[in-house]
């Protein structure tokens, strides 16, 4: 069977029925819509900031090495995982709520791009920072590249 734009989703390979549906729920019906499905944003994480330089409240990409990673839960069972990160200019602490195994990813010694917000409580902090292991970059873009957001 030759496969055209105007063929329906469920038959191409790794789609089928249930996951046409639920892609036609978004208006996907056919391999044409899914060429013109395009972001609503993007966002530049190419650009790596020292630690020393981070500023409140913006978004941004760091490379640093774990230091030290725990988890701990809360009286009310909420999983918090902490890692203490460091680059060659400073360190920052980095927090998950109820993603415990995210603990598991972080080895002491191991560089990673954290990907988030800045805050500040007791210290510099990002909070549930998108993370990827260096070396992985051609596996997962969404680190270290210009980042599609679709609606």
């Amino acid at each position: 069977m030759t496969l055209e734009l105007d063929s329906p989703l469920q038959y191409f390979k790794g789609i089928g029925p249930y996951r046409a549906e639920l892609l036609s729920r978004l208006g996907l019906v056919t391999a044409g819509d899914v060429l013109r499905y395009y972001p609503f944003r993007y966002e530049d994480r190419s650009q790596i900031t020292p630690v020393a330089k981070l500023t409140l409240g913006e978004k941004t990409t760091i490379l640093a090495k774990v230091v030290k990673a725990s988890a701990r839960r809360t009286r009310r069972r909420l999983a918090i995982v902490q890692a203490h990160v460091e680059d060659a200019t400073g360190a920052i602490i980095c927090t998950w709520f109820n993603k415990p195994y995210i603990k598991d990813k972080l080895e002491k010694g191991k560089e990673f791009y954290f990907h988030g917000k800045v805050d500040s409580y007791r210290g510099l902090q990002m909070v549930s920072p998108d993370i990827e292991e260096k070396g992985q970059e051609e596996d997962g873009l969404w680190a270290t590249g210009i980042v599609p957001f679709y609606p």
